[in-house]
């Protein structure tokens, strides 16, 4: 379990080089001192590299014009953009957007080092606040999620895209959240069972055994 993943991404970036898919957080408008508290910038300034890749096109000037570097692009695009190859990935509450994540997964293969990293983040299906949804017959999905993972379906998809699990933690917005209600709401949560935090923060490599032919044998048989 860990406090907010903000602090966690922020960690792991130190010194190294990274790729941010998904870097612009919205705002009404995308002013300097908005674009200075996004965690982009955060990672700007703890990472020895960092390129940013976002559809957002405002979004990323902005982020170009206080110093950091940002393409505008759909994040399926990435591994044809000429940007060299990463420590880290950073897919930042992406994942869930993607309609063939698999696919997005394996290509980005590519643009890691060796022994480099993908770290995902993405909500909890199995959160507090969902069970409570459906619990009270609210609405789950949000307008643009094409998914909804929790811990296995996400390592799931990983081991079926060529990946292994390094570290699978549950993370909340202690640090982050505005509301103060929410903040004991995920901390109270977190503590009676840390499968009900709000997200999950997946840490994974490329697998030695990878194998394409193998990979594709294996979404067959499971479709």
């Amino acid at each position: 379990m860990i406090g907010s993943k903000e602090e966690m991404i922020i960690e792991y970036c130190k010194g190294r080089d990274i790729l941010d898919i998904g870097c612009v957080q919205l705002y009404s408008e995308f002013s300097p001192e908005n674009l200075k508290k996004t965690l982009h910038y955060k990672i700007h300034q703890a990472a020895k590299r960092s390129i940013g890749i976002d559809l957002e096109e405002n979004g990323a000037i902005g982020l170009n014009e206080i110093g950091c570097k940002c393409y505008t692009s759909y994040a399926e695009d990435v591994h044809k953009l000429d940007i060299g190859k990463f420590d880290i990935i950073f897919l930042g509450d992406i994942i869930e957007h993607i309609p063939d994540p698999s696919t997005f997964l394996q290509n980005l293969r590519d643009k890691l080092k060796p022994d480099g990293l993908i770290i995902c983040t993405t909500p909890n299906a199995l959160s507090y606040s969902n069970v409570l949804f459906i619990i009270f017959n609210k609405q789950l999905s949000r307008n643009k999620h094409l998914a909804w993972y929790c811990k296995i379906t996400l390592q799931n998809l990983f081991r079926l895209s060529g990946y292994s699990l390094v570290k699978m933690h549950f993370c909340n917005f202690c640090k982050t959240a505005d509301n103060p209600i929410r903040r004991i709401m995920d901390f109270i949560a977190s503590k009676v069972r840390e499968e009900l935090s709000p997200h999950l923060f997946g840490v994974f490599r490329v697998s030695e055994s990878y194998d394409q032919r193998e990979i594709q044998k294996k979404r067959i048989f499971h479709e």
